[in-house]
């Protein structure tokens, strides 16, 4: 079976330059914390992080979602968060799609726990009718794409 890519190389590449300028402007004077989810927001996070001409810092969390048939379940839990002080700092969650929201609502359980200051969303990718589903709206969002992808 051969997958055909729904976009270009170049079209993510452009997308992720426009999503680091809108960044730029709104952190600038600031330090974010761009926090990786693993392993798939790897590449995207890398790609982001060179676009960026703000100081930031990196680092990752994992979060286990437990499958039940075929379907996710909502049990989803932060695995690894490395000992860094969130409190009162901008966060900037970095992850590849937005589709269910259980990695992504566990993560933000997660995180206003630790208090920060500001808490936003970048997904390179949106599946339709996943803000209505998870009640949650990223600030940066690379495409959106359809339901069946």
């Amino acid at each position: 079976m051969t997958l055909k890519p729904i976009l270009s190389e170049e079209q993510i590449r452009n997308r992720i330059a426009t999503l680091s300028e809108s960044i730029d402007k709104e952190f600038r004077g600031r330090n974010p914390l761009l926090l990786g989810v693993l392993k798939g927001s790897v590449h995207f996070l890398s790609d982001l992080s060179r676009s960026l001409s703000i100081p930031h810092e990196i680092d990752f969390i994992r979060v286990a979602t437990y499958i039940e048939g075929t379907e996710a379940s909502s049990q989803s839990r932060v695995e690894h968060f490395r000992s860094l002080n969130v409190k009162g700092r901008d966060i900037l969650v970095v992850d590849e799609i937005l589709d269910q929201g259980h990695t992504a609502n566990a993560i933000k359980r997660f995180l206003l726990d630790q208090k920060p200051t500001n808490l936003e969303w970048v997904f390179l990718l949106v599946k339709e009718g996943a803000r209505q589903r998870t009640g949650l709206f990223p600030n940066y969002v690379g495409f959106e794409i359809g339901e069946n992808w």
